[in-house]
């Protein structure tokens, strides 16, 4: 009975450190306790456990949707698993750096709609107006029909509130893939050396590339249009001040201007 309760001690004692502790190789094999602050308040934080997964509760009660976080004064998705000791702040979508994910999150979006619905078409994304990216289509044509057509599959795909997920490919990976898909999405990633990796976004059967972290889910998106704008249109968004809401649109001299200013300085580039 002894051997017996000794055994029973020593075994809950193992899941206790299974359960509590994280082997760092970077202690050359020691068992640490991993320690996050949130708030001024101390988070102790077990083996592959996520931002999302420790912090549950204060994404739920938070005034405004939580679309991120910063992990030692890094920009990290929700699901990263913290692997060290660090602090944690919550960035929702009423500061300008969850504003740039939520705006990251809707151009994904808005291409994944695009491709499930025109599959050829070729969008360019160019630059930002007042509240709005402005977007080209090169090849076709683009009409009202289109943008509602585009608009509420869009909204079909944040009704599922689908799951984002993002995953790194080593270059050999990357190159294997681009080889049996055919595909040009992220490809400018490996044309540069120096990238040892290439990450990618998923969500379904639809992948692409975007210049920055973007959001785990489709659902938190719940406020963007499309209008017809010049020769392309514009994808609207809200403001970080409310973003519960799009601004009043108003097509003000300060738009044209921008506008203007960017035609000619592509004319003079002669790029199309």
């Amino acid at each position: 009975n002894l051997f017996s309760n000794l055994y029973e001690i020593n075994f809950n004692l193992w899941l206790a450190l299974e359960k509590n502790l994280c082997y760092n190789s970077k202690m050359k094999g020691k068992w640490l306790i991993m320690k996050i602050t949130y708030n001024s308040k101390e988070y102790e934080v077990a083996p592959n456990t996520t931002i999302q997964e420790v912090l549950k509760e204060e994404i739920e009660k938070n005034e405004f949707k939580v679309i991120g976080a910063k992990f030692n004064n890094e920009y990290k998705r929700l699901d990263y698993v913290i692997t060290e000791n660090g602090i944690v702040s919550l960035v929702d979508i009423s500061s300008k750096g969850g504003m740039r994910i939520y705006r990251r999150t809707l151009i994904y979006i808005m291409a994944k709609a695009f491709e499930e619905l025109y599959k050829d078409v070729k969008i360019r994304v160019n630059y930002q107006l007042s509240n709005a990216m402005f977007c080209t289509v090169e090849n076709m044509e683009i009409t009202d029909e289109m943008l509602k057509n585009v608009e509420n599959k869009m909204k079909e795909i944040v009704s599922k509130n689908l799951p984002i997920q993002k995953k790194v490919f080593s270059r050999q990976e990357a190159e294997e893939l681009y080889k049996k898909e055919d595909s040009s999405k992220g490809r400018l990633q490996l044309d540069l050396e120096t990238n040892k990796t290439i990450d990618m976004y998923y969500c379904e059967d639809y992948y692409n590339y975007m210049y920055g972290d973007i959001a785990i889910n489709t659902g938190i998106i719940k406020v963007f249009g499309l209008i017809k704008y010049e020769h392309g249109f514009l994808l609207r968004y809200p403001s970080a001040n409310n973003p519960f809401a799009l601004p009043e649109y108003k097509e003000t001299k300060k738009l044209l201007w921008a506008f203007n200013e960017y035609s000619d300085i592509h004319k003079i580039l002669d790029v199309s």
